[in-house]
């Protein structure tokens, strides 16, 4: 009895040490062939004067190339579509950890002040849970997944979709001449998706979470700018609470951290700016960029 005890003892050690095996070879192949921006600031390559997080409404509105025209500031857009604070910030925490060149963070600011109900493209994280900024900006989102794809050998495995192995694999090291900005390039105007007012949600320890790492910022001489992009007038008017979410991004201004309020900019007014109540299209975002670059001068001073 003792000795079969033994045998499945070691076959039991043996199968978790090549599990072990496997995803640190997996990972360490993801690390090394990877491209994408994210990649970029988790493998410590990436470091312009700027950098801009946030979700689709980061993604979409700010220009790099049209920063640097007028600032001459390097910048890049670290935005991505539905991907919220809790999420994001494990990017922000993660730069902080290595940075060198950085004048300026931009947040983009969204309604949306709550806690994230899903991780957007874990793949692009997956082979960084290893990082402590990584795993705990993600286990408070979806907890029981990335503890165990964390910790229980062979569970990440089970998780690595078609799109992480596509990267690992065909990850062409081209550079990006948008630097991660991706516009709305749909003509069309889609105001209609939303007609009842409605609250946007605002969860304490997540705004708790975003000024403790506004305070890392500063602490290392970077100065923060908070930005909430324009919206639609109309869009507007349905977000009820809108204007103590506002209040709350506010609240937060002090030394080298500000806020940047485009809400009642007259482009709002402005249907052909717009693909949604909350999207600019690429004909708003270039001017939104050009405001936003003009109006940074004046921070700079």
């Amino acid at each position: 009895m003792k000795k079969h005890i033994r045998y499945i003892s070691r076959f039991v050690a043996i199968l978790l040490l090549m599990l072990y095996a496997l995803q640190y070879t997996i990972d360490y192949c993801y690390k090394k062939r990877a491209t994408n921006k994210y990649a970029q600031v988790l493998n410590h390559k990436l470091d312009p004067d700027m950098m801009i997080f946030g979700p689709s409404t980061a993604l979409k509105h700010f220009d790099p190339a049209i920063i640097k025209k007028i600032t001459g500031l390097s910048s890049w857009n670290m935005g991505y579509d539905g991907m919220f604070f809790l999420q994001y910030n494990a990017l922000i925490r993660e730069y902080l950890e290595y940075e060198k060149n950085c004048k300026y963070i931009v947040i983009g600011c969204n309604p949306f002040l709550g806690k994230d109900w899903i991780i957007m493209r874990p793949d692009f994280f997956y082979a960084y849970l290893d990082r402590k900024n990584v795993f705990n900006a993600l286990v408070q989102i979806e907890h029981n997944k990335i503890f165990h794809a964390r910790y229980l050998p062979g569970y990440k495995l089970t998780l690595l979709n078609k799109s992480f192995y596509w990267e690992m694999i065909h990850a062409s090291g081209k550079p990006d001449p948008q630097c991660g900005y991706e516009p709305v390039t749909d003509s069309g105007h889609n105001f209609n998706n939303i007609t009842t007012p409605f609250n946007e949600e605002c969860d304490e320890q997540v705004f708790n979470t975003l000024q403790s790492t506004i305070a890392a910022i500063t602490q290392k001489g970077i100065k923060v700018i908070l930005v909430m992009p324009p919206i639609y007038e109309r869009g507007y008017k349905l977000i009820s609470n809108i204007r103590f979410i506002i209040s709350k991004y506010r609240s937060l201004e002090a030394e080298n951290v500000f806020f940047l309020d485009y809400t009642k900019d007259s482009m709002c007014k402005n249907a052909s700016y717009f693909n949604n109540n909350m999207h600019l299209n690429i004909t708003g975002a270039t001017l939104f960029s050009y405001t936003f670059a003009h109006d940074l001068g004046t921070i700079k001073k």
